[in-house]
């Protein structure tokens, strides 16, 4: 198998662009890093990216004016090129790259460099007391349990084009870009979803009348767990459905202390609550986009888009986390 790829590495944390770009102000365009290989020419966008145009349009673009059109790079969005020679065409959309709700009420650790983490669990008993003048303070009880190194684990998927296509449909491009970083993400939060379950150190809520009322004592449950985590927004993570069955009961959720998130990532009948954004973490590098050629491609007139990304999730604090039996079954 033969492969000749030109690579534009796409660095930035969409996570935060996720919110500023979601606004009507213009988004904060994080620093675009390109690394070049040892006498590799550079590709039409990295010359575009250096340019003074560029510059000047990003200014402009700062400065409110939406209109700007230049060789622009929105962090971890669509790279929307034009197929045709000469200089490139980006294009300062603002498309959702998909619906991962979990992954913004969690921690994304990004760009991790080396590429490997060693996980870390921790729990944590409190001493803190009043003493006495000259008494000896109380000794805190916090466990560490210090994983095996990981290598992160690369995510990828990809799609053939004729070139014909790409030349004739200027945004098809942009769809598949983001189509293929959409998938990224929703595997990786549906690794979330799976770490959840997966976790064996996570407090069993059980089930009390309905799912309304056992959601809300879960609530209770999880603001008293782990209190010096930190202080955080309580989550309530739960299946669509549930979600569903939640919002027709007759409660006002608005007065709940708890935010409220659905997402297909959560198997109906658990609902996971507590600080997640304290208790669970996402270890991701950038997002990188390919064009090339693979196989017998180039004399078929075909390319190959692949979109890949490296990720990780870990539970550091699972007591933190309350998950709560919505079917009256017995969690164990």
């Amino acid at each position: 198998m033969t492969h000749s790829f030109s690579q534009a590495r796409i660095r930035a944390s969409r996570f935060q662009a996720h919110k500023e770009i979601a606004g009507h102000d213009a988004p904060h365009l994080a620093e675009q890093r390109v690394r070049d290989g040892e006498g590799r020419r550079p590709t039409l966008g990295e010359v575009a990216i250096g340019s003074n145009d560029f510059r000047a349009a990003l200014i402009r673009w700062r400065d409110g004016d939406t209109s700007a059109s230049a060789s622009l790079i929105v962090p971890f969005r669509n790279l929307v090129t034009s197929p045709r020679i000469g200089p490139p065409t980006i294009g300062l959309t603002r498309p959702e790259l998909a619906a991962t709700p979990l992954l913004d009420a969690i921690t994304v650790v990004p760009d991790v460099e080396s590429g490997t983490i060693v996980p870390v669990t921790f729990d944590f008993e409190s001493a803190a007391d009043e003493v006495a003048e000259g008494a000896a303070a109380g000794e805190a009880d916090i466990t560490y349990d210090v994983g095996e190194l990981v290598n992160l684990p690369t995510i990828t998927h990809g799609t053939p084009v004729t070139t014909q296509a790409l030349k004739h449909n200027e945004q098809l491009r942009a769809d598949i870009d983001t189509l293929l970083t959409g998938g990224l993400l929703v595997n990786l939060e549906d690794a979330v979803g799976e770490a959840l379950v997966a976790s064996s150190g996570v407090v069993a809520h059980d089930f009390d009348t309905d799912v309304a009322t056992t959601i809300r004592t879960g609530i209770a449950a999880a603001q008293s767990a782990f209190r010096e985590l930190g202080p955080g927004m309580v989550t309530v993570a739960l299946s669509p459905t549930d979600h569903a069955t939640l919002d027709l009961a007759d409660f006002d959720l608005g007065q709940w202390p708890a935010r409220i998130i659905s997402t297909p990532s959560i198997s109906s009948g658990t609902a996971f609550i507590g600080r997640l954004g304290l208790a669970v973490r996402a270890y991701v590098n950038e997002v990188l986009l390919t064009l090339g050629y693979i196989d017998d491609q180039f004399i078929k007139n075909q390319r190959m888009i692949l979109g890949s990304m490296e990720g990780y999730v870990h539970i550091t604090a699972p007591a933190a986390i309350i998950a709560a039996d919505l079917t009256g079954d017995d969690l164990s």
